[in-house]
């Protein structure tokens, strides 16, 4: 039989860490979350909004969502902003939601800035 030393103050000390590692990994992703839903929720004012919208306030909302939008032959190429991959993004996901999650996180930064240019836009 084979014994192995374990040196206990390491070993719970290295738990210690992951577990903290871990809780912080969830309160990032339940920041995510939350930051996806409000920029869903203010889509849909934007959507409204833009019913009643001119033409510059229409660019403007383009401007916000597009990073390159290009008509070709009746065919509409777009790119969204980084801020809204994850909408994008999610359409393609197959199997492990949370890897999808955890790479939102990558672009919290960008999402924070959409919300706050989306609300500038329908708070007018």
């Amino acid at each position: 039989m084979v014994q192995y030393k374990i040196d206990r103050p390491k070993f719970h000390g290295e738990l210690t860490k992951l577990q903290g590692e871990e809780q912080t990994s969830d309160e990032a992703m339940h920041e995510v979350i939350k930051d996806i839903v409000k920029i869903s929720e203010l889509l849909k004012d934007t959507a409204a909004y833009w019913s009643f919208a001119n033409s510059h306030e229409k660019e403007q909302i383009m401007r916000v969502i597009f990073s390159e939008l290009s008509l070709s032959e009746n065919t509409l190429q777009f790119k969204v902003k980084k801020g809204f991959v994850s909408f994008q993004s999610r359409l393609l996901v197959e199997g492990d939601h949370s890897a999808w999650l955890s790479e939102l996180i990558g672009v919290k930064d960008y999402t924070k800035f959409v919300i706050q240019e989306l609300s500038a836009i329908v708070t007018k």
